[in-house]
């Protein structure tokens, strides 16, 4: 089952394509997300902003390969930010299931890129996954 921005029901790429509409079908996993980018018509930044699909390598621990999305949901005072994402087993997270979490230096390391519109980073539905809606 898809979203139909063709995006698997339940993992990580789906729940960023939920919350954020700029995101077109057809970028993959996650770990693709920053190479197919600019074929889409999106921008890659190294730097965090609010509304951005922060991506993570296939190195990623836990992604079994495929990598690891969020959504960019603020930046805490120590530069790293916080996201919005699916399919992450950790703080009672899962398949399906949207969590909220405050990256590290250790995620960061596995850094891609972050993913936005072409007219620059958006917050777009950041705001529409929040309180309750974060446990499904």
């Amino acid at each position: 089952m898809s979203n139909g921005q063709g995006y698997t029901a339940g993992q990580c790429t789906y729940g960023a394509s939920v919350i954020e509409s700029w995101i077109p079908p057809g970028l993959g996993d996650a770990d693709q997300w920053v190479s197919r980018a600019p074929s889409k018509g999106l921008k890659v930044m190294q730097t965090p902003t609010i509304g951005a699909a922060m991506t993570f390598t296939s190195s990623y621990p836990g992604s079994q390969g495929h990598g690891h999305v969020g959504i960019v949901t603020d930046i805490g005072p120590n530069g790293y930010p916080r996201i919005i994402e699916m399919n992450a087993n950790r703080d009672g997270g899962g398949k399906g299931i949207f969590d909220s979490y405050q990256t590290t230096s250790r995620d960061v390391a596995y850094l891609a890129g972050y993913v936005v519109p072409a007219n620059g980073p958006a917050d777009g539905g950041v705001s529409q996954v929040t309180g309750s809606s974060l446990a499904g």
